[in-house]
């Protein structure tokens, strides 16, 4: 197995080593590269990947670099909550938003008009830009259907914004039930779990205990027992601070710390 340290760049977090630091893997690159063309182009991008792929962390990061990537406005991220009919998704997200007040948190009879009008001030007024969508699977087609009328009707309006959704499959049931998501929809940008050898990086990057030589046998371990899941490697590390810190790492404190994993 080839476990070369491939370094990273540390993109938030202090210089100390620790399961805070967060890492620019690839995927930010790559999506920085859609946001960009959907900002160019005015269409949609999408994230999949499978759980602990690194899709939200990339979408909070894109959130905190997005005034210094020469894009007008601001950025502004978001969780998706379920929901119901084609006005509940923009409620949700306006209310999230500080917009419409006690009009949009109690009136559940809002017209989509009313609220494409509400949004247009205030989207114009704070100078948003772009929306960062998270766990849109928890959304239905019709909730789409709202953000999509949001998006063409400030378009329209001359204040377009750039749309990024992050999305467990990779044609999501929105998207399959929607044609005009699907024809507005650039392309669908893969996040794959880590490699073996990104995984040892970011263990590096988390603790002294992984700076030595690591044997090849103990860092497949880790990796077939976490399975490249960002969140599960993540969970490893503290954990293997928590009982062996300052202690290099080794086939007992690797195994030992992958029980406490899977028994906790």
């Amino acid at each position: 197995m080839n476990t070369k340290l491939i370094p990273f760049e540390v993109v938030a977090g202090d210089s100390t080593k620790h399961p805070d630091v967060i890492a620019a893997l690839p995927l930010l690159s790559d999506a920085t590269e859609l946001l960009l063309d959907c900002a160019a182009t005015g269409a949609i991008g999408v994230i999949s990947g499978q759980p602990g792929a690194g899709k939200s962390v990339t979408l909070q990061r894109l959130a905190a670099r997005y005034a210094g990537m020469s894009l007008p406005g601001t950025a502004f991220y978001y969780c998706c909550q379920a929901n119901a009919g084609p006005t509940r998704g923009l409620k949700d997200l306006l209310a999230e938003m500080g917009i419409g007040g006690s009009l949009i948190a109690n009136g559940h009879g809002t017209s989509m008009q009313l609220l494409l009008k509400l949004a247009l001030r205030d989207f114009v007024r704070k100078n948003i830009r772009c929306l960062l969508l998270d766990e849109s699977d928890r959304w239905d087609s019709e909730a789409v259907t709202g953000i999509l009328a949001l998006h063409d009707h400030l378009r329209e309006k001359g204040h377009p914004i750039s749309l990024l959704f992050a999305s467990m499959s990779d044609f999501p049931a929105w998207m399959s039930q929607h044609e005009a998501a699907r024809s507005r929809t650039l392309r669908v940008l893969k996040a794959e779990r880590v490699t073996a050898s990104q995984m040892i990086g970011l263990l590096r990057l988390w603790g002294d205990e992984f700076s030595g030589a690591v044997d090849d046998d103990v860092v497949h371990l880790i990796h077939e027992r976490t399975g490249g899941d960002l969140r599960r490697l993540n969970f490893f590390a503290r954990l293997h601070a928590r009982h062996f810190l300052g202690k290099p790492a080794c086939h007992h404190s690797v195994a030992s710390t992958l029980k406490r994993l899977d028994e906790e």
